[in-house]
């Protein structure tokens, strides 16, 4: 169930040979399903040849497992974001055969909650799971996760963290913007127009990395101790001494990821043809900078000595990371002929594009590409 909202306010004045355009729009993001949980979880169980009885038929008789597997289900998640913007414009004619645009645009988008705070970020400063709201919400999952994994798990109202978004507010996306259009010949048969702007890119993220935040969903493994083992199958999740639940894995936003952005850049030239053609040249220039990228930055380090030792946090297995990371560029030339008739528009045009994306080689040295 996704729904949007947006609300859009422009007002235009004219002022001598100036065009001025002030406006607002706010658009509020709505997506998931109502409040609802089912206590439905999925167990499975390994039985392997060789390991207790000799046979895996005759250990699934005993319920000795080598190894099991739960699947839980994760809580719908109702989740909010928005976004705001308030821009002005100046189109100021000049003369008749320039104009000049100038505009200055500010956007500020809103973090995504979740309506009943199920869901969760990693702070690595804190090297534990931090859960929206004022406190760990129980019933959300199986006791077992609850009782294995408690001391990974602290409420938001405890950290410095926003206690819904679980991220910090970007308030830095300022976007300037230029343009010209100038008839050079008096005979106004060639136009040449170019621009500059700045424009955000929304991020996406935060919804796909809380999905399955322990204690509210995940899968989990057990296993066995061998060559004796102190675990049932009916009592497989509780624990033991050799049946502990395994390392968590967690799921990270960076906490202070900054907006996505590209510049670009612009020059055309359009050129009345004979036959009533129009020919039209035009290059463009865009640069991506702080583009969502995705890891694992729970790697060990390259290095003598045991994984643990150089694993960033070795009490959690992998950490699913979202950062802001991602570079590019993307170039383009395009030409086109246009000839229009009383009722019929013909158009032939040849595009020319190159798109290079540069994202994250080293994630020990993320800064690579700034």
């Amino acid at each position: 169930d996704t729904k949007f909202w947006e609300l859009d306010q422009n007002v235009s004045l004219t002022r001598g040979n100036h065009l001025i355009k002030i406006g607002f729009a706010g658009q509020h993001y709505f997506s998931g399903a109502p409040f609802q949980y089912s206590n439905t979880s999925w167990p499975f169980f390994f039985f392997s040849d060789n390991v207790y009885s000799g046979l895996a038929a005759a250990d699934l008789l005993l319920g000795l497992a080598t190894e099991g597997y739960i699947y839980t289900k994760s809580p719908p998640k109702a989740q909010n974001s928005g976004e705001y913007s308030f821009f002005a414009q100046d189109d100021w004619k000049i003369t008749p055969y320039l104009t000049l645009n100038f505009g200055l645009r500010y956007e500020l988008p809103i973090p995504e909650t979740e309506e009943h705070n199920i869901w969760g970020n990693f702070d690595p400063a804190l090297d534990k799971i931090v859960l929206a709201g004022n406190s760990i919400q129980p019933g959300l999952g199986p006791q077992f996760v609850y009782d294995g994994y408690s001391k990974f798990l602290v409420p938001a109202s405890e950290t410095k963290l926003p206690r819904r978004a679980l991220v910090y507010q970007d308030y830095n996306n300022i976007a300037p913007r230029f343009g010209f259009a100038w008839r050079p010949f008096k005979k106004n048969s060639t136009v040449v127009r170019g621009g500059y702007g700045i424009y955000y890119v929304r991020p996406w993220g935060q919804q796909q990395a809380n999905s399955f935040t322990i204690p509210y969903g995940g899968a989990f493994a057990v296993f066995n101790s061998t060559p004796k083992p102190d675990l049932s199958a009916d009592n497989m999740f509780n624990g033991g001494p050799s049946g502990e639940l395994p390392a968590p894995s967690a799921y990270y936003k960076d906490l202070h990821q900054p907006t996505g952005y590209s510049q670009q850049a612009s020059l055309g030239m359009e050129q009345d043809l004979p036959w009533g053609m129009t020919g039209e040249l035009t290059v463009q220039h865009q640069i991506f900078t702080h583009i969502e990228n995705y890891y694992n930055f729970n790697q060990p380090h390259i290095g003598p000595g045991s994984i643990d030792s150089r694993t960033p946090y070795p009490d959690f297995s992998s950490i699913s990371g979202i950062f802001g990371q991602g570079h590019g560029h993307y170039d383009s030339l395009v030409a086109l002929i246009r000839k229009s008739s009383r009722h019929y528009t013909y158009q032939a045009s040849y595009v020319w594009a190159k798109n290079v994306g540069q994202d994250i080689i080293d994630i020990y040295h993320p800064n690579q590409f700034n």
